[in-house]
């Protein structure tokens, strides 16, 4: 039996008319916004401890229940589904439920150092986090902070740095994930100040950002291919299974099978680093037809046109699909 995706959504959106915006002015509106807050978290970190989380009864089920990770006696608690290991508290906090202390704030360069140096629990490889490991911890059902404040107690809602650097900036910026609201976006290195979250270990996420966009882990000359990844992954969220979802769509020597091909797509839908625009969701006809589009080289509003869902710009949206395929 032939399977074959049905072309006329796909064209009905690449020839959509396209908006003229300023997604520059949107960024720095965000960078501004979080600034603010920043200043605003620490004077309230050194004081209070953080209040509850607001988890709003029509949102869905949380997708990091207590039961997604396993608090260890030391203040260590680890992400089962991908091995990592995190320190419990931010840097600045200890005790019982984080409660000592007041959340340390940090310029890029000095979460790398404090990162690096600490033997907190014995441990002396401690890190820190990039931007799909850190994201791994959105709680999406909650907000104020986004993230499982049982298992992380006293989380400060405020930007935390990631290891990743914001490569359209020249490398002046780096990532960070907003525990107020569950967004990223890249700050400037040495300007802000931000929360640290410790990480180490982890049998998922490498410390080199996993080419995650390689779906049939395939030979460098077909990687990153629309034909081949950005099919599978169009397949594989339209349903297709087996030996319909590879049929002529895999690249060159290609290391995954079909079942791998689910388990890996699944793994990063689960961990939303599929969600391109930032709405909580994974779709064909949005992130999978954008990302596809960007494997075709398209960016700005053709990049997103008649798909982008989320209130990512256009820019941001390009930035996390390339943080997919570096």
């Amino acid at each position: 039996m032939k399977h074959s995706l049905s072309p006329t959504p796909v064209q009905h959106r690449f020839v959509m008319s396209m908006t003229a915006i300023n997604p520059f002015s949107r960024l720095a509106e965000r960078a501004q916004t979080l600034v603010t807050r920043a200043v605003a978290t620490s004077v309230f970190c050194a004081s209070f401890a953080a209040p509850a989380a607001t988890c709003p009864p029509n949102l869905p089920p949380s997708a990091t229940p207590d039961s997604a990770y396993t608090v260890n006696a030391d203040d260590t608690v680890i992400h089962i589904a991908t091995g990592l290991m995190f320190k419990r508290c931010n840097e600045g906090r200890s005790g019982v439920n984080c409660a000592t202390g007041s959340t340390t704030l940090n310029i890029w360069p000095g979460a790398l150092t404090a990162s690096r140096n600490s033997t907190f629990a014995g441990y002396s490889d401690w890190r820190l986090p990039n931007l799909q490991e850190l994201r791994v911890l959105l709680n999406d059902s909650c907000h104020t902070p986004s993230i499982n404040d049982t298992v992380f107690p006293n989380t400060a809602s405020s930007p935390t740095w990631s290891s990743t650097t914001y490569t359209q900036a020249g490398n002046a910026s780096a990532w960070i994930v907003d525990f107020s609201d569950g967004q990223s976006s890249p700050l400037d290195k040495n300007t802000g100040n931000y929360a640290v979250r410790l990480v180490r270990a982890g049998g998922v996420f490498d410390a080199v950002p996993t080419r995650i966009l390689n779906i049939d882990d395939s030979d460098t000359g077909s990687r990153y291919q629309p034909a081949t990844d950005g099919i599978l992954l169009l397949r594989y969220l339209l349903g297709y299974r087996g030996a319909a979802l590879i049929a002529t769509a895999r690249g060159i020597s290609p290391q995954r099978d079909a079942t791998a091909v689910e388990l890996h797509i699944q793994r990063y839908i689960d961990s939303k680093a599929f969600d391109v625009d930032g709405d909580n969701q994974v779709l064909a006809l949005t992130d999978g037809l954008m990302i596809v589009r960007r494997l075709l080289g398209l960016s700005g509003t053709a990049l997103t046109a008649g798909a982008k869902q989320g209130s990512r710009t256009d820019d941001e949206v390009r930035d996390a699909i390339d943080l997919l395929k570096p």
